[in-house]
Formats: C-alpha cells, structure tokens, sequence
C-alpha cells in the first residue's frame, strides 16, 4: 500500500485499466440503471472525448440497454473552464427531465 505523504493512513487508489470501465458500464442496464448522460468537454486535455463516447454506445449497446447521452461542449477543458455555467445549467436540465419521468 502507498500512503500519501502527510495524510496517515490514506491509500492511493490505483488506475484502473480502461476495458474493465467499459465492460462495467455494459452491465450497467442489468443492475437497473436506466439513464446515462456524459457532458465532456471538446477541448479536454486529460480525458480524449471519445472515451465518454465510447462509455455511451456501451451503455447503449448493451445486452440490457440504459439511454444514454453525450453531450459535447466545444471549447471546453477537463474542469469546463469559460463553459462552466453552461455545464452546470445542462446537467440540471438533464436531472429535471429524468426526476420528472419516474
């Protein structure tokens, strides 16, 4: 185990390979989830955008399908710098639609 230095007895969580995500997130229908929704930013230079793309067509394409939506802001970064109230309002607007159908 590796401990943070100056922070005892926390763990540092190890990366997780990239196939176990999407095979997780096949299963995702199954275990009774029933929306997906992905916001990423086009400009993102830590996560490529085709990874949230690829996470909705697994969810989508699944043996138990959930719908899923991608939803991409061109300009935007990792954080969503100079998008993030356009972000934040589409997630809300997102959670509203799916609170609204149960």
């Amino acid at each position: 185990m590796v401990i943070v230095p100056d922070v005892p007895d926390v763990p540092v969580v190890p990366v997780v390979p990239i196939k176990p995500f999407y095979e997780t997130v096949a299963k995702a229908g199954s275990r009774g989830v029933r929306s997906i929704c992905v916001i990423h930013g086009k400009a993102d230079p830590i996560v490529p955008y085709s990874y949230g793309q690829r996470f909705c067509n697994a969810a989508s394409s699944a043996a138990v399908p959930c719908k899923a939506e991608f939803h991409l802001l061109y300009g935007a970064d990792h954080g969503f710098s100079q998008r993030e109230k356009e972000a934040a309002e589409l997630a809300v607007f997102l959670l509203k639609k799916i609170i609204a159908t149960k």
